[in-house]
């Protein structure tokens, strides 16, 4: 789940929202913060595994050491939770790929390939505006997973 929620969350959600234009100066620093700490956690990771591995620290140590990034991760994550809820309708795209991305890999890719045809062809407004982003852009979504799944089935 937390693998899942990292490549949905942390990898594509940013990667949409600089594809639709929805980064400002404040979110663009939030999220260069956010993957330098992943890219931190996972480099340190198999340091600390390493180190462990030879000998050269008890395990007890090495959850410590690993964990001492943690509070890192939650005032991150926390900051992180409004933008999301600033792009509710792109979120909800990454939340439905995340859950289809439990199910045999052909749904996961078409699902994908039904995202990039939406983001070209427009269904998501680039800026975004007082309530019409969110309205269209969902709308676009609900729509976009039925033809997912309608794709699929057939």
């Amino acid at each position: 789940a937390f693998y899942l929620f990292g490549k949905h969350f942390v990898g594509f959600f940013p990667l949409y929202l600089v594809f639709l234009n929805r980064v400002d100066a404040e979110d663009q620093k939030l999220l260069y913060a956010v993957q330098v700490l992943s890219s931190y956690a996972a480099t340190i990771s198999i340091f600390i595994h390493t180190l462990k591995f030879k000998g050269y620290i008890g395990p007890m140590t090495a959850v410590i050491a690993y964990d001492i990034i943690i509070p890192g991760f939650l005032f991150l994550y926390w900051r992180m939770v409004f933008v999301i809820l600033r792009s509710a309708d792109v979120a909800f795209v990454c939340g439905v790929g995340m859950l289809l991305n439990l199910l045999p890999r052909p749904v996961f890719h078409v699902y994908q390939a039904m995202v990039a045809a939406a983001f070209y062809g427009g269904l998501f407004i680039e800026t975004p505006a007082f309530g019409l982003t969110k309205t269209q852009g969902l709308g676009a979504a609900v729509l976009l997973i039925f033809a997912a799944l309608a794709l699929i089935r057939w």
